[in-house]
């Protein structure tokens, strides 16, 4: 295996996105809730829906990608899982997920959860791999159109979780907004003391409240992960 985890381990050679800061992050700020069915929107390798499992016992997890290598890499990574039962990974869109779940019911599926790493640069530039550019960029899927989706599969208890650099997290929040979904909790993410804010995790829900803001700091002055880090990870990092 490419990465190992205190509870599991995975391969990512062959995803888009590799195990990285910002997905265990995310997976680490998961809020203390009773999810029952979670979505995992551009899921790569499946790092983030393995920690969802992790983090909540009793949930079924579908993570979602339109990259084929990326949901066989995934589905080999659930099936290696002590949790493959809760996990599953299907090649499709955002927007063909949420068009077939909420056109298939009478009384469409919303989910508990649904969280993301999504794709964020907004111009095309060239890349030798396109199957890499179709993954950092959001051609395939825009923020408008995120938060559409999201709109549609969500309840009055549903949170939505997603890690962006700071514009498109504020570009998000103010989409959102517009379909009163409100931050419940920020979390300002800084590498270092001496630099400025590198990524928002925002958790949405359709609940107004005064939103609560935490700093946290990855590594102190001297280039060391902060006990804060290696507190809020530990669950997952060995």
């Amino acid at each position: 295996m490419d990465f190992n985890c205190k509870e599991f381990s995975l391969n990512h050679k062959e995803s888009t996105m590799k195990v990285g800061t910002d997905a265990i992050l995310l997976s680490s700020l998961a809020p203390r809730m009773e999810a029952k069915n979670i979505l995992d929107v551009g899921c790569g390798c499946g790092i983030i829906s393995l920690c969802m499992a992790q983090t909540y016992p009793y949930a079924k997890i579908i993570a979602i990608d339109i990259d084929e290598k990326s949901i066989i890499e995934a589905k080999s990574n659930f099936f290696s899982s002590k949790y493959k039962d809760r996990l599953q990974a299907d090649l499709i869109s955002f927007q063909d997920f949420r068009q077939q779940t909420t056109l298939k019911e009478s009384n469409p599926k919303t989910f508990d959860l649904i969280i993301s790493n999504p794709p964020y640069f907004t111009s095309s530039l060239a890349s030798p791999n396109d199957r890499k550019t179709k993954a950092r960029h959001n051609d395939s899927l825009p923020l408008d159109d995120f938060a559409i989706c999201c709109e549609s599969l969500i309840d009055e208890h549903s949170k939505i979780m997603v890690i962006l650099p700071k514009n498109e997290a504020d570009t998000l929040e103010d989409i959102f907004n517009k379909k009163n979904i409100y931050v419940e909790k920020q979390y300002q993410i800084f590498s270092s003391p001496k630099t400025e804010c590198k990524r928002i995790v925002n958790i949405f829900q359709s609940e107004p409240k005064n939103k609560q803001i935490e700093r946290i700091f990855i590594r102190d002055i001297d280039g060391n992960y902060t006990k804060e880090y290696e507190q809020l990870t530990k669950k997952f990092l060995l």
